[in-house]
């Protein structure tokens, strides 16, 4: 038997009553399960905890191999207060979630991980006012969990795409950031500067991380909601 918390990633339909769920859980990683009786006119509350960027915790029975397991028991461990009501935030959690949706993989269970998405989703729904910036800088945080983390320890003119480290000198190749483009990209990475982009800014290092990703992750989609947040956001 398992007892864990997850966030739902996504939700499939499953035989007349039934959702298979997709959670990034504290203790096992990615996991897939099945909640029965949550399609029923009968479902009440049960229905709305199996709901995408839902924070869960639940009771299941449990096999280390790649099945579908059935879960008992599942509640709120954390119930969002501004989130699914106010449209930016919502819209930045489901951008957040299509990321992760397109960068998790079996195997990553590391506890750090799971807690900066935890953290991330919380400071999200309770902060005060949420910043244009939010996305991005979740983009550029998330980078370190995920082994591609750039560099600053250089100080270079020049920001190599392939290698993920500002350069003096221009690479030969053309996977490189420009002299303007490397120092807007560097006032993004120095996230505690507190730095203002223009709508334009923010465009162009959208761009630039969906490439930066798909750069170091061979298998990365670029996420479709990105075109709706830009829409709430500018």
């Amino acid at each position: 038997m398992l007892h864990t918390e997850g966030l739902v990633l996504k939700t499939i339909k499953y035989g007349e009553t039934s959702l298979i769920v997709h959670l990034y859980t504290r203790d096992v990683g990615l996991f897939r399960g099945i909640i029965g009786g949550v399609r029923t006119p009968r479902a009440g509350s049960r229905r709305a905890i199996a709901q995408v960027m839902n924070w869960v915790q639940m009771t299941c029975y449990y096999s280390e191999r790649p099945v579908l397991h059935r879960i008992k028991d599942v509640h709120f461990s954390y119930v969002y207060k501004y989130l699914p009501f106010e449209p930016v935030r919502r819209a930045i959690g489901i951008f957040m979630v299509d990321v992760l949706n397109r960068v998790l993989t079996e195997g990553d269970n590391h506890q750090s991980l799971y807690d900066f998405i935890r953290k991330t989703f919380i400071h999200l729904d309770t902060a005060k006012a949420v910043e244009p910036e939010y996305p991005l800088q979740f983009l550029v945080r998330l980078t370190k969990y995920l082994g591609i983390q750039p560099s600053l320890e250089r100080q270079g003119r020049y920001f190599d795409l392939r290698d993920g480290v500002f350069v003096d000198i221009r690479p030969s190749h053309e996977a490189y950031l420009r002299e303007a483009e490397a120092e807007l990209f560097r006032a993004l990475l120095e996230v505690d500067g507190g730095r203002k982009f223009s709508k334009a800014e923010r465009r162009w290092l959208y761009e630039m991380l969906m490439d930066y990703y798909s750069m170091h992750m061979p298998h990365f989609q670029r996420p479709k909601s990105v075109v709706i947040l830009r829409q709430i956001l500018e």
